[in-house]
């Protein structure tokens, strides 16, 4: 038998031991709290969205009654389409009719009419109930800026199913643009639809500036500040610093050591970042100075290239497609150049991504574009996703020493200007 003073050892012993217990459970309850913490998702609201006015544009054209209703005609049967049932009754000669306005995320294509004149200005009808009846919307009068008759608006939308409302923002403008196959300009209509929310969400130590892109008040883009120098660097055809929730190998973002999924709210009112478990390797995006990837294509011959066979010369990778307006629409000043600058080292080479090969050669016979030209897929080919195209026009300008110079999407490439520069040092 043990003495009473063992017996208050072991007592003593086995409050201790279990005092450790508890505190021991204490700290990996803290532990655990503390790792909870670290990867909860971060979550940061955005700010009011702002229009981005410089952004592409939807382009419409002006018609008259007559085109109107032969372009519509097979649009008619489309549960989407909503035409011109009943027409503003004091509308003037001026005026001209037109489709394809979207002014909600929903799938619904609006048609509107565009009156006036650019003395006297202009108003414009547009389908905003949707119920094909342009007699029952108020007019949007347009006004005169800078040479540019515009008229900004504002809708408040609801999603498909009535339960969540948004805001769309649209700058309207009237302009003169030039058709593919056309000669002399014709009126239409331009939507911009871009907008952004820029918010600041905390990352560790780091308060990390964005920005939101979305078209129509829906968004599924995100800009951020990786370099830190107050600006967000954006473009919607893609940036070092825009990612695209769209695309698979954007969505997620290096930060550091860590890489975390990005989750847009669809109507731009949130960013959140989760924590991935393993780093994931950083996302590649083609921009200026960087090294033009190699490739192999085939021309519309059946002669095999490489575009390192072409080093020593300037080259214009051109990524169209037929049906492209702004394609079209730069084929004559990139015909006129070539022409006067394949002797002297430049080269072009169209990829093109949505035609098939006998409509394509007959198209370029058309136009005189006697430089080498390949089919790469439905618009998923290799050498696409290579050079991560996104939309058609885009444009690589390589130097002689195979380094992209310039990375150019949609309208307003400065085809000559950058051309006889690298030329020109080319030839020294």
């Amino acid at each position: 038998m043990k003495s009473p003073c063992n017996l208050r050892f072991c007592l003593r012993s086995l409050l201790y031991g279990l005092s450790l217990a508890v505190a021991n459970l204490a700290l990996l309850t803290l532990n655990i709290n503390a790792q909870y913490v670290e990867t909860k998702p971060l979550v940061a609201d955005t700010a009011e969205p702002t229009l981005i006015e410089g952004a592409d544009g939807v382009e419409m054209d002006a018609l008259t009654e007559e085109e109107y209703q032969q372009r519509v005609a097979p649009l008619l049967q489309m549960p989407n389409f909503v035409g011109i049932k009943q027409k503003p009754y004091n509308l003037s000669p001026h005026a001209r009719f037109g489709f394809n306005l979207r002014i909600e995320a929903g799938p619904r294509i609006l048609s509107w009419i565009l009156d006036g004149d650019g003395k006297k200005g202009y108003l414009l009808y547009a389908d905003l109930n949707a119920n094909g009846d342009l007699s029952d919307d108020a007019p949007l009068r347009f006004e005169r800026k800078d040479g540019q008759h515009s008229v900004l608006f504002n809708k408040t939308a609801r999603d498909e199913k009535g339960q969540q409302s948004y805001l769309v923002m649209l700058k309207l403008a009237v302009i003169q643009s030039i058709l593919p196959g056309a000669a002399l300009p014709k009126l239409a209509l331009r939507s911009y639809h871009w907008t952004m929310r820029r918010g600041v969400i905390q990352v560790g130590q780091q308060a990390l500036n964005f920005g939101l892109l979305g078209g129509i008040g829906v968004y599924n883009t995100v800009v951020f500040d990786l370099n830190n120098d107050g600006r967000l660097d954006w473009d919607i055809h893609g940036s070092k610093e825009t990612y695209r929730a769209s695309e698979k190998e954007e969505r997620h973002v290096n930060l550091g050591e860590t890489s975390y999924a990005i989750e847009i709210d669809r109507y731009g009112r949130s960013l959140t970042l989760k924590l991935l478990a393993a780093r994931l390797p950083a996302r590649v995006f083609l921009s200026a100075n960087d090294p033009a990837p190699d490739f192999s294509f085939t021309d519309l011959g059946g002669k095999s290239h490489r575009l390192s066979d072409y080093r020593g010369k300037v080259v214009l990778l051109d990524f169209w497609f037929i049906g492209c307006g702004p394609c079209q629409a730069a084929i004559p000043e990139l015909v006129e150049f070539y022409k006067q600058y394949h002797s002297k080292g430049l080269e072009i080479i169209g990829i093109n991504s949505a035609d098939t090969k006998e409509a394509l050669q007959k198209f370029l016979a058309e136009k005189r574009m006697n430089w080498p030209q390949t089919i790469d897929g439905n618009s998923d080919g290799p050498i696409q996703k290579l050079y991560q195209f996104y939309a058609a026009p885009t444009y690589f300008l390589i130097d002689k020493d195979g380094k992209i110079r310039v990375r150019k999407s949609g309208e307003g490439m400065n085809f000559r200007a950058g051309v006889e520069k690298l030329l020109e040092k080319a030839q020294k």
